[in-house]
């Protein structure tokens, strides 16, 4: 941290300029803390797939009971839902073949109808969402399928 110290500037010295949003909050940095002592514990990362997967593969499940066809990316707590006539993204060029603007739609509609998303983009699990949350999230999903198809 010496390299930060702005008198390294002043006397000429190789000096590195540090800002962040949070940089020096002391509320923040106790908030790091406990979050980083939560994931210590065990368990939490298979929990947070557990979710992960439970979402994705119930997104997986409800397309294909409806008739619609999509694949969900997942990735750790991140899941992506494309729209498309594809088995597989295997590529950048494959992504770009999927149907945008149905997966904005898709992501609008779950907003209004109470599910927090990226419009088109990715949904984002954490430690705080249990099973309850996410069979409530499916139903939503659901729900909000049926009115954009």
């Amino acid at each position: 941290m010496s390299l930060a110290d702005p008198r390294r500037r002043d006397a000429g010295e190789p000096y590195c300029f540090l800002s962040g949003t949070l940089t020096g909050n002391p509320i923040s940095a106790t908030a790091g803390l406990a979050t980083l002592r939560l994931l210590k514990e065990p368990g939490t990362y298979d929990r947070l797939r557990a979710r992960t997967h439970q979402l994705s593969d119930g997104i997986r499940q409800m397309g294909q009971r409806k008739g619609i066809q999509l694949l969900v990316g997942e990735c750790c707590s991140m899941i992506q839902v494309y729209f498309t006539e594809q088995n597989t993204l295997s590529n950048a060029r494959d992504v770009l073949k999927t149907d945008k603007k149905m997966a904005v739609k898709f992501g609008r509609k779950l907003i209004e109808n109470g599910v927090l998303t990226t419009p088109g983009g990715k949904m984002y699990l954490s430690t705080g969402h249990s099973e309850e949350d996410i069979e409530e999230t499916l139903s939503v999903i659901g729900m909000t399928l049926d009115e954009i198809i």
